[in-house]
């Protein structure tokens, strides 16, 4: 997303981001700062993404990927390209075939692409992109933090702030429920010993 789409969904019911306060760079910075906190936490991307991974590999035919959705595959074992198979059905789980094989030690390279297919969770990811920005920003206007987990007052009484926890049951990506709520709706593609 671009300032200027986060600045036109925050406008709507919220309060305006003030280019002054919170310039365009520190809104793009947030928009990449959602963008990794979103991939680490689903597996999955929601804009195109390039990436570069090493594995070490196993004696197997597959090589597991940290990410799923992905395309545009190249891949070099222990410095050399290797052709791929053709067929290649498990892209969607992150998995690459290789009828040559991996041998125990070797070193994979795997270049590719990867984004979610699904306009509808697309959207879900930009909306909460845009709700999570407008929740950092109020905090700075209020000098408060996210971590607070209990804050009393002079009267009496205290508030308590739901804090991160990503591990929970359901999911806390940022302690913000109308974000999390968001959040949960999308698909977390987990592989054992990967994420």
């Amino acid at each position: 997303m671009t300032p200027t789409e986060v600045r036109e969904r925050i406008s709507v019911g919220g309060v305006a981001l003030a280019a002054d306060k919170f310039p365009d760079e520190w809104v793009a910075r947030q928009v990449t700062i959602w963008t990794h906190k979103l991939q680490r936490h689903t597996g999955d991307a929601y804009v195109s993404t390039e990436a570069e991974v090493t594995v070490s590999t196993g004696c197997s035919t597959t090589l597991i990927l940290p990410n799923v959705n992905v395309s545009d595959v190249t891949l070099e074992v222990d410095g050399t390209a290797v052709t791929l198979d053709t067929n290649q059905p498990s892209l969607a789980a992150g998995l690459v075939q290789y009828a040559g094989g991996f041998r125990h030690g070797q070193t994979a390279v795997a270049s590719y692409t990867y984004v979610q297919p699904d306009a509808d969770l697309c959207e879900i990811a930009r909306e909460a992109c845009a709700k999570w920005i407008e929740r950092i920003a109020t905090m700075e206007r209020a000098a408060n933090t996210p971590d607070v987990s209990r804050q009393g007052f002079d009267g009496g009484g205290t508030t308590v702030f739901v804090t991160p926890d990503p591990n929970a049951d359901p999911p806390r990506l940022t302690g913000f429920s109308e974000v999390d709520s968001l959040v949960n709706i999308l698909p977390r593609y987990v592989t054992p010993g990967i994420g």
